[in-house]
């Protein structure tokens, strides 16, 4: 009974989810190339989730087909936020880790100038 229950759930799971959408990639200060850690990463109303301390994040969601726009906003404190559509992975501003492929997409925070 049990094996059945598993199954009718992971079964109602991929019904209920008809396509992905987000992005997954890393995360760099545009002034240093350093990896930033922490960043908030926010798919349209979702939950947020966080790069990891090498600055990677997965902000990847199965959603129902009639959700296939979307938005990612990267916040940071000491850093402008930056907002991505699903439309820039494809665009000529896109960056990745092995240029010349797709692979991992590469979003640069701008820091905030510190005033002395």
């Amino acid at each position: 009974m049990r094996k059945i229950l598993v199954v009718s759930f992971i079964s109602l799971l991929f019904i209920s989810c008809d396509s992905l959408i987000g992005e997954k990639g890393v995360v760099v200060d545009s002034e240093t190339g350093e990896r930033i850690s922490e960043v908030q990463v926010t798919l349209n109303n979702y939950s947020p989730v966080f790069s990891d301390y090498n600055g990677y994040f997965n902000a990847i969601k199965g959603v129902s087909g009639s959700e296939s726009d979307y938005n990612l906003k990267f916040e940071k404190e000491g850093y402008y936020i930056n907002v991505i559509s699903e439309k820039y992975y494809f665009s000529e501003e896109a960056k990745f880790v092995t240029e010349g492929t797709r692979d991992t997409l590469i979003i640069f925070l701008n820091p905030k100038q510190t005033e002395d």
